[in-house]
C-alpha cells in the first residue's frame, strides 16, 4: 500500500506530535490544576460538552477543566451579536476565574487533538445555543460557517485577535480568512501567539470579566513552580 504525504497528512501528523509533545510538558501543570479543582468543588475536573462548527457540521464533545461551581445552570443564547455569557460569572469558582484568565482552562482538549476530533488551531467550535443563536439572527453567516472544511481548533485567528470582541462578524471574518490563507506557517504563528497571551494572562474569555483585584495568575504560577521545583529536588535527593 502506497502512502502519500499530502498537505492534510503533513497536517494531522504535526497536530498530533504536537498535541502529545504538549501533554507531555503540561501534564504536572494539568494535575496541579485537576487537584485544585477537586479540592475547592470536590468534582471530576474535567467534563464534555457538545460543540459544534454549525448544529450539524463537525459536532463533537470537547473536554474542558470544570470552572463552574454548577452543572446544572441554564445557558442562555448570547445577545447583541456578541458570543458572551457575562450573567455566568458569578458561579465561576475562584480556581475557574484564574485558569480562564490564563486560558488554561482549554488543555484538556489536547486529548481531543490526539483523539483525531481537533487540531490545535482552527475555527473554533461553539455551544450549541451560541449557534442557534447565529442560525437566527445572522443566517448568512451561518451558512458561511457551515461551508467551512477545516477542523475544529482548540486555538485560532478569533481567539488571539479578538481583544474581549465576541461578536458573530469578527467571528466569521477569521473563519474565513483562515480557511483561505491556512498553512504551517501561519499555524506555528497562531501557537506562538497564543502562548504569549498565556504567560501574560491577557486571555479574552465569554464569562470571566477578569476583574481580579490581585494578580492571582502569577501567584498561581509562581506556586505551581515552587511545588514542581520542590517535587524535583526531593526526588533528586532520594535518587541520590
Amino acid at each position: 500500500m502506497v502512502f502519500y504525504l499530502t498537505g492534510h497528512n503533513i497536517k494531522t501528523i504535526f497536530n498530533f506530535f504536537l498535541a502529545l509533545t504538549l501533554i507531555l510538558i503540561f501534564l504536572p501543570l494539568m494535575i496541579f490544576i485537576s487537584l485544585l479543582i477537586l479540592i475547592e468543588t470536590g468534582q471530576f475536573p474535567i467534563f464534555k460538552q457538545l460543540r459544534g462548527i454549525t448544529l450539524s457540521n463537525q459536532k463533537l464533545y470537547i473536554y474542558k477543566f470544570l470552572t463552574l461551581k454548577s452543572k446544572s445552570y441554564n445557558l442562555k443564547s448570547s445577545q447583541n451579536g456578541k458570543l458572551e455569557h457575562r450573567y455566568l460569572n458569578s458561579e465561576l469558582t475562584f480556581i475557574g476565574k484564574i485558569i480562564r484568565r490564563m486560558g488554561l482552562d482549554e488543555l484538556p482538549q489536547l486529548f481531543n487533538v490526539l483523539k483525531g476530533d481537533m487540531n490545535l488551531m482552527g475555527p473554533r467550535p461553539l455551544v450549541f445555543e451560541d449557534l442557534e443563536y447565529i442560525k437566527k439572527y445572522y443566517p448568512e453567516i451561518y451558512e458561511l460557517r457551515d461551508k467551512l472544511n477545516s477542523k475544529p481548533g482548540i486555538t485560532g485567528l478569533w481567539q488571539i485577535n479578538r481583544n474581549g470582541e465576541f461578536s458573530v462578524k469578527s467571528l466569521i471574518y477569521w473563519d474565513l480568512y483562515y480557511e483561505k490563507e491556512h498553512s504551517l506557517l501561519l499555524d506555528l504563528k497562531i501557537l506562538l501567539k497564543t502562548f504569549l497571551i498565556i504567560i501574560q494572562c491577557k486571555h479574552s474569555d465569554a464569562i470571566s470579566e477578569n476583574k481580579l483585584k490581585l494578580n492571582y495568575s502569577l501567584i498561581f504560577f509562581l506556586t505551581y513552580f515552587a511545588l514542581v521545583s520542590f517535587i524535583s529536588l526531593s526526588l533528586i535527593q532520594l535518587i541520590k
